[in-house]
């Protein structure tokens, strides 16, 4: 089907409005911060929320332009970069001359873009606890804000991996898969026991990962049972979504065995941050257990079965685990 260009180009024009309009509001924000300017609380609400709002409408545009359009390789290669990365593909496309039927990428590499989409997306859920920096308790209303966008973003999952992964979303699958649920679980449970009275004698130590660091403080500020909803419902059915259905699938109708590795690795890496990617100890602490659901889908080819991996080992087994 033909493209309608101008409309394309509306389009962009709009995310790009938001998305200038994103910096500018931060800006404000920033500067008035550095300045040590004390905000009365309704200007810091108003200012919060023309934020959050701005930039979900941003983000919002930025996905609808990136996955029902079609665009050249070397335009969508910029949104590989944070922040100004959008906005320079987004002036790109724009102003772009070439007909709609050039910028045509096979089906293979629209899934991968998609995949970006979806990873995008998973990390706004967490950055959204970044806007409000410095606060020893989140408002009520930042609460219902954050559950919103949370809600939200897993129905888009849930209806990307049915639609274009082909997840069935079936609770026979987890049943029919009890067993091989039950060895993953195993598995995990067996090395973080283990991991750490290996280290021990070894004289090598563990220090805390960044990423489990990160968490810690944002929990200081957050209440519990927020933080239990996006560590224990929303991480499994996205990570699950993107690296299992997405990820795995992308890479596995000639290469299984491949695929696993793949997905197993590329999971364990977004749970590095800063110089833990460089640390070997920090990456087995989420290599196993990205070998183990990547292993449990290669299996049974069910992400229900995997979702219900990471839901115990986020929801349950964390808190009882040393």
């Amino acid at each position: 089907m033909q493209e309608n260009i101008i409309f394309r180009r509306i389009m962009l024009g709009l995310y790009l409005f938001f998305g200038l309009s994103v910096n500018v509001i931060y800006g404000i924000i920033f500067g008035l911060s550095l300045n040590s300017v004390e905000l009365s609380l309704p200007t810091r609400l108003i200012l919060s929320a023309l934020l959050l709002l701005t930039f979900l409408a941003a983000l919002g545009l930025l996905l609808f332009d990136v996955l029902f359009f079609r665009y050249r390789a070397r335009n969508l290669f910029w949104l590989l970069f944070p922040f100004l990365g959008g906005l320079i593909f987004g002036f790109r496309a724009l102003f772009s001359k070439k007909a709609p039927q050039a910028f045509r990428l096979a089906e293979k590499s629209w899934n991968i873009w998609a995949l970006f989409g979806l990873l995008g997306l998973d990390q706004t859920t967490g950055m959204f606890f970044g806007l409000f920096p410095n606060q020893k308790a989140l408002a009520i209303w930042q609460i219902v804000l954050d559950l919103l966008l949370l809600a939200a973003t897993i129905a888009y999952f849930v209806y990307w991996g049915r639609k274009r992964a082909r997840v069935q979303w079936r609770w026979q699958n987890i049943w029919h898969n009890k067993w091989w649920i039950i060895l993953a679980l195993a598995a995990m449970t067996a090395f973080a026991y283990l991991y750490p009275w290996l280290l021990n004698i070894l004289h090598l130590g563990l220090p805390m990962p960044q990423n489990q660091a990160e968490l810690n403080s944002l929990a200081q500020s957050t209440p519990a049972f927020l933080m239990w909803i996006h560590l224990a419902v929303g991480a499994p059915i996205m990570e699950e979504t993107i690296f299992r259905a997405g990820i795995y699938e992308l890479v596995s109708p000639k290469h299984p065995k491949i695929a696993l590795f793949v997905s197993a690795i590329l999971f364990a890496s977004i749970h590095l941050l800063g110089p833990d990617l460089l640390n070997w100890k920090m990456w087995l602490i989420y290599l196993v257990p990205g070998f183990a659901l990547a292993g449990l889908y290669y299996k049974t080819r069910k992400v229900e079965a995997t979702m219900t991996v990471h839901f115990i080992w986020n929801g349950l087994l964390n808190y009882f685990l040393p």
